[in-house]
């Protein structure tokens, strides 16, 4: 799939592919990663995706574990962008947010019941907390515990994953 990240230096919209990961993959996600990649990637009931840009696809700009519990919950299991896109001196933009986007899209298509189109996953880091809630609209439920509503979902696809080549 097709998204666009904002380079900050330049603040042009870079073309990136957002694609399934493999194995493979994670034996390159190491120094300055916060997640263990190669030890979380066999989650049972997950899919793994990695954002690349389209002229350099050896260098993974971010990646996502999303999972199905139950069969039924659609699960944010890990989310992370690369070390050179977080804080302020971030390289690229929208990486996160073309993330938290599939895994919405996917809340819409494998949830089940009364799941679909939610998407829940747990967070402990309260300034990422609060990035969630104001930046991608997300509900805290408890200390840890947040999910995006399907309204809300809905419309961080639109922005994220379907933006216009053009703006």
């Amino acid at each position: 799939m097709e998204v666009l990240l904002l380079d900050t230096a330049s603040q042009k919209l870079i073309d990136a592919n957002l694609v399934a990961a493999n194995i493979s993959d994670m034996k390159r996600i190491t120094d300055g990663w916060e997640f263990s990649w190669k030890k979380h990637f066999a989650l049972p009931n997950s899919k793994a995706f990695k954002i690349v840009l389209r002229s350099v696809p050896d260098v993974v700009q971010g990646l996502l574990l999303f999972q199905m519990l139950g069969k039924e919950e659609p699960y944010m299991a890990y989310l992370e962008s690369a070390p050179h896109n977080k804080g302020k001196g971030k390289q690229f933009d929208f990486v996160a947010g073309c993330l938290i986007s599939k895994a919405c899209q996917l809340s819409f298509l494998d949830g089940k019941s009364h799941f679909e189109g939610f998407l829940s996953f747990k967070c402990m880091d309260e300034k990422v907390i609060k990035v969630y809630s104001e930046k991608y609209g997300a509900i805290r439920v408890d200390p840890a515990y947040m999910f995006i509503e399907p309204k809300v979902g809905k419309q961080l696809i639109n922005e994220y994953l379907f933006r216009n080549h053009d703006s």
